[in-house]
């Protein structure tokens, strides 16, 4: 975050870093955002020059959340999604493959622990598979 602090910050800008997950830099987002409102309703206020830089932060690009759906539990983030609509759940040695990213990643555990048992319904993007224990 530093070192793209100093780099956003030669452009003129102001960087911040917030977390809506910890709350970090709320209070100054709110107050940086109040201000810009302020001078926005103001009739001489002149627009910036120069093209404006987005950035946007996906947090489940390289992450994963579980949630309950219906009858079942839904795993959402881009990697988990992407790899489970790349498996040929008719082969066994795809679907272990996948079993193994499933619990490289975490995802087995969390399903268990979020209730997952034999038939419970999981869905990963388009994919539905039916939970089952090993014998």
């Amino acid at each position: 975050w530093t070192e793209l602090r100093r780099e956003l910050s030669r452009g003129g800008g102001n960087p911040l870093a917030v977390s809506a997950h910890d709350g970090t830099g709320l209070d100054e987002l709110r107050g940086q955002l109040r201000d810009a409102l302020r001078a926005a309703a103001q009739p001489d206020r002149v627009a910036p020059e120069g093209p404006m830089r987005v950035h946007r932060f996906d947090p489940l690009e390289r992450g994963w959340q579980i949630v309950r759906e219906g009858d079942g539990l839904r795993v959402k983030g881009w990697r988990i999604e992407t790899a489970a609509a790349r498996i040929d759940f008719d082969n066994e040695e795809s679907r272990d493959r996948f079993q193994r990213t499933l619990e490289r990643f975490g995802i087995d555990a969390e399903l268990r622990r979020q209730g997952a048992t034999s038939g419970t319904l999981v869905r990963i993007g388009r994919v539905e598979l039916e939970w089952g224990e090993e014998g």
